[in-house]
């Protein structure tokens, strides 16, 4: 049979070229609903009060959500002591990271990340005809040096997983000055802090305050992990407020999904990481 699609659109170059992101197995014979260790699914679920809005929500999923998330952005800026102005909503961190990538990467660009960092980074910045540089963790640790190594004259954006799964390992708050005091000017280091409730290593901190007075760093964090809310993809990024209004011009206009506004429940206590594959 001929294929009568053929001769149709050609995807720009790079893009075949891509390998897809491929999930762990969601299915198993014999259990009804298994939990996805390999995306690091809560098996707890969402809290009860997450649960409550999100009930309270299906009355209005006719009206489209507000593209500011402004209920989301003020509760994520006071339970955070970030500015409201420098949250950068997605549908997932997976978004966020795809939309720095857009409104920072052109062809000949490259990122650099770790060798075991999230595939996501990776993927959205292929799509932009840019170059993908990894820096070599014999010890399942992004390394400074290495990290540093790769970068060059093209490079555009940092990746660092921090704490990194699956490996298990973490950057100190020293490393991650240390990385940024060294990058140059133009290079934006994305700091992925999407397991950062797990953290109880004394030498790891969060990035927000590194970010806060920094014109080339963001923050990333997720409600897929601590707050069980892997199905409703809601990420965030604290940038500096150019990279917060650059890239408002590349995202649709509406990333997140409708809710009722509700505060994020501090986690109730801290667990130790394992080494399990990730997803965000």
């Amino acid at each position: 049979m001929t294929d009568a699609t053929a001769g149709g659109p050609t995807p720009k170059p790079g893009i075949l070229d891509i390998a897809p992101y491929v999930g762990g197995k969601s299915a198993i014979a014999g259990v009804a609903e298994p939990m996805k260790l390999s995306s690091n699914e809560n098996m707890l679920g969402a809290g009860e009060k997450a649960r409550v809005a999100y009930e309270a929500a299906v009355r209005n999923i006719h009206v489209y959500p507000d593209g500011r998330a402004t209920k989301l952005r003020a509760a994520v800026a006071e339970t955070h002591g970030l500015e409201p102005e420098r949250l950068i909503f997605g549908n997932g961190s997976d978004e966020v990271f795809a939309l720095l990538n857009q409104t920072y990467l052109q062809p000949g660009d490259n990122i650099v990340t770790g060798q075991y960092g999230f595939l996501a980074y990776r993927i959205s910045a292929k799509a932009c005809e840019a170059e993908v540089k990894l820096a070599p963790e014999p010890n399942y640790k992004a390394e400074v040096d290495a990290l540093l190594a790769q970068v060059d004259d093209r490079t555009k954006i940092v990746y660092v997983s921090n704490p990194s799964n699956p490996t298990g390992s973490w950057n100190s708050g020293e490393e991650i000055r240390r990385l940024h005091a060294a990058l140059p000017d133009h290079v934006l280091l994305v700091v992925d802090e999407a397991y950062a409730e797990y953290v109880t290593e004394p030498d790891w901190e969060t990035s927000f305050g590194l970010a806060r007075d920094a014109a080339n760093i963001v923050v990333t964090r997720t409600f897929s992990k601590i707050h069980g809310l892997g199905g409703l993809r809601i990420g965030f990024g604290y940038a500096p407020l150019a990279v917060a209004e650059a890239r408002s011009t590349a995202s649709a206009c509406r990333s997140t999904s409708r809710s009722r506004g509700w505060k994020p429940p501090q986690p109730p206590c801290r667990t130790r990481r394992t080494r399990r594959p990730r997803a965000s």
